[in-house]
């Protein structure tokens, strides 16, 4: 691979850079204990099903939510699963291994490091907060509205950055679109909860820290 000659990367945060299993399935598990019956329980975590809602924005799994239980206040049960999920971020959230070198490294490179997420703000700080992460960011991209994609925040963060080239690392296909529709090369995370959607990707990535191995 030839190196761009900008320093500009741009990490997706959920299949990333965080462990979401970790919180988010204690979460739900909490949550569908106090609504739903066992066996409705068992079924969204047969067969990974409940895993396509990881690094989607936040209304997608609201709205799933709420077609679930249609007789359940949707703004309650949203606030609700908010505070089980941030509590289990405190208890039991985790960083992919390698991810404080792999930041590390860019860091002391000289890159220029954003965070693109379509994670909620209170959720995303939570994070960042539990592991000192704010020191490698320059910003962070969340959606404003439900229309504002990452394609539109990619762009946002090129022009900001002042920088044509550059990389994006990404666990779903809405990170690969995005990078590709602004001309970023794409390390796939093929560790994170879609590999199969990261096949177009330039370079796969079975743990995070390759990038090191990649930009050196």
């Amino acid at each position: 691979m030839k190196k761009l000659n900008e320093k500009l990367i741009i990490f997706d945060l959920d299949g990333t850079l965080y462990r979401s299993e970790t919180s988010f399935f204690p979460a739900v598990q909490r949550f569908f204990d106090e609504y739903a019956s066992p066996s409705q329980t068992a079924r969204i975590f047969k067969d990974k099903f409940v895993n396509k809602f990881i690094g989607e924005p936040e209304h997608v799994f609201v709205n799933w939510l709420s077609a679930m239980f249609p007789h359940q206040n949707p703004v309650k049960m949203k606030e609700q699963f908010e505070e089980y999920e941030l509590s289990a971020v405190q208890s039991s959230g985790q960083l992919y291994p390698g991810v404080m070198e792999t930041l590390d490294w860019l860091n002391v490179n000289d890159y220029d490091i954003y965070l693109c997420s379509n994670a909620t703000l209170n959720y995303l700080e939570a994070i960042i907060n539990k592991f000192n992460l704010s020191q490698y960011f320059k910003a962070l991209y969340i959606p404003q509205t439900k229309q504002h994609t990452k394609k539109m925040m990619m762009k946002e963060i090129k022009e900001k950055s002042g920088k044509q080239s550059g990389y994006a690392v990404g666990d779903r296909f809405h990170d690969l679109q995005a990078a590709l529709a602004n001309q970023l090369f794409f390390f796939g995370a093929a560790y994170g909860y879609a590999p199969e959607e990261m096949k177009p990707a330039h370079k796969l990535l079975s743990e995070v820290k390759q990038i090191i191995d990649t930009l050196k």
